[in-house]
């Protein structure tokens, strides 16, 4: 079994996408990495009319205020009685406090 973080996937999709093929006994490409800049996923269905791309992606995963973004108090309390410690630590992940969500409410 083997988990990727979504954010080394998404900052270091080359060296990630690599190191999965050999790890799964394959040979990586040798022509040259391209990033799909554009969403990944057609239609209306995939995300409503709110398209997703590179560089939302980035933005909302490439910072502490960008992942709890849009989250209620509630959805804070729930993380944290939710989520598997043990996997959160093994991630690097922190769990947000309501205190970071304050902060993320009154900023500009």
């Amino acid at each position: 079994r083997v988990f990727v973080r979504y954010e080394d996937l998404l900052f270091y999709a080359k060296n990630v996408t690599e190191t999965l093929c050999k790890c799964g006994g394959g040979e990586p490409r040798t022509s040259s990495f391209v990033h799909v800049r554009s969403s990944a996923k057609l239609g209306t269905a995939a995300h409503g009319s709110n398209k997703t791309n590179l560089l939302d992606a980035i933005i909302q995963f490439g910072s502490n205020k960008g992942r709890i973004r849009g989250m209620t108090a509630s959805d804070i309390i729930h993380t944290q009685d939710l989520l598997d410690s043990f996997l959160m630590k093994e991630f690097h992940y922190h769990y947000a406090d309501l205190e970071e969500l304050q902060q993320e409410m009154i900023a500009p």
